[in-house]
Order: structure tokens, then sequence, then C-alpha cells
């Protein structure tokens, strides 16, 4: 049974905030014993629900370790992960293809037919589009606009030259200018798309949170970070009986002293009762 808490109430307790694939959560501090980043050593357990990781050791008490992305129905850590990287192996690509299209081009004399504009092509439309919610890869993602600009100049010199073969710039100085661009910048580009894997894990370090029942630690549950305690007040509904009562661990939707972003608040009874359905 959800606790019915009253439009505008605050919880009676602080409430731990922290995020899980991209959701922000809360739940009360009553029945949080501790944090701390995951083990080396998870131990499998067969036969059970597959939001059960297996098996932790907490302070010399063993206790289920739950993943909640799997519990909530979404990505898993690594899906995601691999994902992004498919991404970003698609526009390193992107990228190789320009690159030997423009030296191509050069060497035969022919129109180039892919964009010399850095905001044109695949990789910079890419760029220009994505927002990146890991903060992490929005630092390293900045390091790729100088460059990726930088690249292109070599593209626009060679349109120069298509356009007067006789004046200035010289092919010769197309070539210059392409090879030291291939030298230089390409696997600088190159790196900086390759490092925002490591930025993008660096994002989520896996952190658990430690839940404890009648003074006893019971379980255990993978976040993707962990912002802040803080009080939390539950957000009025339009009407009674909002989308999440649909949820077995959502029992309302708050919003923290200093921000407008929706938090799920978790039920911390229900997640307990969750040890209760892990045979050890």
């Amino acid at each position: 049974m959800k606790r019915n808490l009253i439009s505008g109430d605050v919880a009676d307790f602080p409430s731990l905030t922290f995020r899980v694939g991209g959701h922000f959560c809360a739940i009360s501090a009553r029945h949080v014993s501790g944090i701390m980043l995951m083990p080396d050593v998870v131990t499998p357990i067969p036969q059970v629900p597959a939001y059960c990781l297996g098996l932790v050791d907490v302070r010399g008490y063993v206790v289920p370790l739950i993943d909640l992305r799997t519990l909530f129905g979404l990505p898993s850590l690594k899906s995601q992960y691999h994902d992004f990287c498919d991404m970003i192996d698609s526009y390193k690509a992107a990228h190789e293809t320009w690159v030997n299209t423009l030296r191509d081009c050069i060497t035969s004399k022919t129109p180039f037919p892919l964009s010399s504009d850095s905001h044109g092509c695949h990789l910079g439309k890419w760029y220009d589009s994505y927002t990146p919610a890991n903060q992490s890869v929005a630092s390293q993602l900045k390091k790729l606009e100088e460059p990726h600009e930088r690249f292109h100049e070599s593209a626009a010199l060679y349109e120069q030259y298509l356009q007067n073969p006789t004046g200035k710039p010289t092919l010769a100085d197309v070539k210059t200018l392409f090879d030291r661009s291939s030298t230089l910048y390409k696997p600088e580009i190159l790196k900086v798309l390759e490092d925002t894997k490591e930025s993008f894990l660096r994002e989520y370090q896996s952190i658990l949170i430690i839940l404890e029942q009648d003074g006893e630690t019971v379980l255990s549950f993978i976040v993707d970070s962990v912002d802040a305690v803080e009080t939390i007040t539950r957000v009025p509904q339009a009407q009674e009986g909002g989308f999440w009562e649909n949820s077995q661990f959502v029992q309302a939707i708050g919003r923290g002293e200093r921000s407008t972003t929706n938090i799920l608040m978790l039920d911390d009874t229900a997640l307990c009762e969750l040890a209760k359905n892990i045979a050890v």
C-alpha cells in the first residue's frame, strides 16, 4: 500500500536524491544506512529475478544487490554504453570517409562532393545537434570543435583552387595544408571521439545505496550517481491517482528545495520488501 501523501506535503525525513538511467529519484533517508562504490566481488545467485545481480558484502553482512535500471525496465548501463560507442564509431567512420574522399578528389583534381563547411558534414551536423546529458561527455566534445574546423579549411582551400586552377592557391598549397591537417588534426579528432567513451563511463560510477529495515541491513541497489540529501516536497497532481500510481515503487512526484526538476519519490518499504523475494 502506498503512503498517502497529501498534495504539497513535505516528507517526514530528509531524502537522499540520486539518478538512475536519466531519471531523478529520491528515497527517505530513514532507511539509508550507507553509500559505497561498487565492490569488486559480486556473488551470483541462481534462479533469482533478473534485477538481482547477486550478493555483496556490506560491513560483514551479505545482502542482495539490486539493479534499479533492470527493476524499472530501463536499458542497462552496459547496453547504453554499447549504443553510445556504436554511435561514436559511426561518426568516426563518417569522418574517415570525408578525409579519404577529399584526398581522392585532390589527387584526381575533381570536385569535392561533400561539405567543406565544418557544420555541414555528418560529424559537424551531429556535433551541433547533440546535447549529451552526461556532463563529462559534453566537456570532452568541446575539444572537437577547433581541430574539426581547422581540418575543413583544407576542403575550403581546395574549392578555391578549383575556381581558379591557374591562380592562388596552387594545388601544391592545397596538398600541403591537407597533409598537415591529416597529420595534426585527424588523429586529434579521432582521439577526442574515442575519449568520449571513457568520459561516458566516468559519469556513472555504479554507486551502491544500502538500505536497512528494523535496524538490520537488508538490501543494496545500484544508482548512476548520488546528488544530495535534501527535503523533498510532493508536487500537486492535476487529479487524484497520478500516472505514478501504476508503479509499485514510486509513491509520489516531488521537487527539491533548489530545483524545479521532477523527482520520483521511491517507496523505501517496497524496495526493502524485495529482499524477502530473493532466496539466499
